[in-house]
């Protein structure tokens, strides 16, 4: 889904609800953008004085209209690697239950971004848009600020950078994407704070800016239902709020402890490695909580007949909340999901007509207790999701969709937890011993890095011959006390 989230980067996410309601003036788009560029030097400056840098160069400001946003997000969608991009997403969505069979995941994105973007700064082109509504209406001052802070991150950190050298883990780039649009998101407001003698740092109403923030969006969603962001499918809805919402609720903690927006250099030089942190701080900014890193074996190649891969990657603990949410409440999901420590899944299909696709995924969690907490759940979303309750096994739950040519499988040991969705059932002991062959790494303060200082150019990873596995010693079956 990496690539999905690059496209929802150009999104600014500033709900209704914070900002006055004034009807924008009627205006040339001529006197409209000759205005905007008699203000871009006062707002370099003040961007500058509030984040502590100075703007190392210069980039084009202008207006856009929505038809040429609409325009834009279709040409940047269409080329090839995109469109497979969202091939394989919608696959993955609609196996995992996320999404009907027949959803338009281009169409949706398009009709979402173009409904909300008030502006957007494009790092390859090193150009600030703000749109024509914005431009003429009372929050120009708050969106030319946080597309500033984008330019900032820029010229410093090279934030597209940072975002293509992730590779294979949905939940690190959305940490990532969580800072990045956190800061931008805080700054905009701070511009304009600032000019009524305040900050938001320090004001107590807003201690945590964005838990207020997705309440009042949630609420607009529900006086817009027709909106094309109220009727874009939950997981899609969710991502591009995390970022804005979650995203500066992290910051702002961040900018309490340190007191200072100079000190949110740290952030980018050793960003949070799991949403697990951005969603409880304390995890980055107290004692660290290193994720588990799951090393998967290449399952498509190691089952007979013709398989290929879709998408292997990380899914992480705000993506499992959100997807456990669509089929049960949502405090049950949040708490099912609070003890994740790390996970991998690998999507493969069969190269012929008709064949199985399959979801392997395994976790690792924080404690026994938590992983049962997992299991448990995620069986109750497998029974309403297929509306057939599923058998409890002495290693966890098995579900029988398609009289065995389709099931589910979640397999419970100790911390460990392995599902396997869609595959047959003959293929389920191969699965499973491969599976439990993967390697787990836990990441360690060296793994933070810098990946502002990663170069554009990604040299290609050469594929490497995987080892034979070492003989693991025979395991005593886990207990089954639930």
């Amino acid at each position: 889904m990496k690539k999905l989230a690059l496209l929802l980067v150009l999104a600014l996410l500033l709900p209704v609800y914070l900002l006055a309601q004034e009807e924008p003036e009627q205006k040339p788009q001529e006197t409209l953008e000759q205005k905007l560029l008699g203000q871009v030097d006062s707002f370099k400056k003040a961007v500058s004085r509030i984040r502590g840098k100075e703007f190392r160069g210069d980039f084009k400001v202008g207006i856009k209209t929505k038809e040429e946003l609409r325009k834009l997000i279709l040409e940047k969608s269409k080329e090839d690697e995109m469109l497979g991009e969202f091939e394989k997403t919608r696959k993955l969505l609609v196996k995992l239950g996320a999404v009907k069979p027949e959803f338009d995941l281009r169409k949706t994105l398009t009709e979402m971004l173009t409904e909300q973007i008030a502006g957007f700064y494009d790092p390859e082109a090193k150009a600030l848009y703000l749109m024509e509504e914005t431009a003429a209406g009372p929050t120009t001052g708050m969106v030319l600020a946080h597309e500033m802070f984008h330019a900032l991150q820029d010229q410093y950190f090279h934030i597209r950078a940072m975002q293509q050298v992730i590779l294979n883990n949905d939940d690190r780039y959305l940490a990532i994407m969580g800072i990045i649009e956190g800061e931008a998101t805080l700054g905009g407001f701070e511009y304009d704070f600032e000019k009524k003698g305040v900050s938001i740092i320090t004001l107590p109403m807003l201690d945590n800016f964005g838990a207020i923030a997705r309440a009042g969006f949630e609420m607009d969603l529900r006086m817009k239902p027709d909106s094309a962001m109220a009727r874009a499918p939950k997981i899609i809805r969710e991502m591009l709020i995390f970022q804005y919402c979650e995203g500066s609720s992290f910051v702002q903690k961040f900018l309490q402890k340190h007191k200072s927006w100079k000190a949110l250099d740290k952030l980018f030089e050793r960003p949070p490695l799991s949403t697990e942190q951005i969603m409880h701080p304390d995890k980055y900014l107290g004692e660290k909580d290193y994720p588990v890193r799951i090393h998967l074996p290449e399952l498509h190649k190691k089952l007979n007949g013709q398989w290929e891969e879709v998408t292997t990657s990380t899914m992480g603990e705000f993506l499992l909340k959100v997807l456990l949410s669509e089929f049960v409440d949502g405090k049950t999901a949040a708490a099912a999901a609070a003890g994740w420590d790390g996970d991998s899944y690998t999507f493969i299909a069969s190269k012929e007509k008709g064949g199985p696709q399959i979801i392997a995924w395994l976790s690792v969690w924080d404690s026994k207790d938590d992983a049962e907490e997992f299991v448990k759940a995620y069986a109750a979303a497998l029974g309403k999701r297929y509306k057939k309750e599923p058998e409890l096994t002495n290693t966890g739950y098995f579900l029988n969709i398609k009289q065995g040519e389709e099931t589910a499988l979640i397999h419970f040991a100790g911390t460990q937890v392995l599902i396997i969705q869609g595959a047959p059932r003959s293929l389920l002991p191969k699965i499973t011993a491969e599976m439990l062959k993967a390697r787990q790494v836990v990441m360690k303060e060296a793994d933070f890095g810098d990946l502002s200082r990663k170069k554009l150019e990604l040299p290609k990873i050469p594929e490497k011959p995987e080892p034979p596995p070492e003989k693991e010693p025979e395991k005593e079956p886990a207990k089954r006390d639930f």
